[in-house]
């Protein structure tokens, strides 16, 4: 049970990780947060604020500050994603809870 406790955490950390490196590797992410036609003060502003112009390992440990910190806002709704997160864990959670619960029940009948 211990070991695919830490084999879970192993693979979220892996998924953050890929996640990241995929953001470093495709196209500019200023230009597609900025959308269609910007301007070059605007993109300037998206980079300095996701700190795009940090080295890669220095912006990842900015991320992971800023994210549990609550600095880090959706762009959707403009909340915190830790509280975002916290709120889909629940939901996700919930409906897994559910999901046991109703497994159970018919293999009782």
């Amino acid at each position: 049970m211990l070991t695919y406790a830490f084999r879970s955490v192993f693979v979220v950390i892996l998924g953050i990780l890929f996640s990241f490196a995929l953001f470093c590797v495709l196209p500019d992410p200023a230009y597609r947060v900025a959308g269609g036609f910007a301007d070059k003060a605007t993109v300037a502003s998206i980079r300095k604020n996701l700190h795009l112009d940090e080295p890669i390992a220095e912006r990842f440990v900015t991320l992971v500050s800023d994210t549990a910190r609550g600095r880090l806002k959706s762009f959707y709704t403009n909340r915190p994603v830790i509280g975002l997160a916290i709120d889909k864990l629940k939901v996700s959670l919930a409906v897994a809870g559910w999901g046991l619960v109703f497994i159970f029940v018919l293999c009782r009948l």
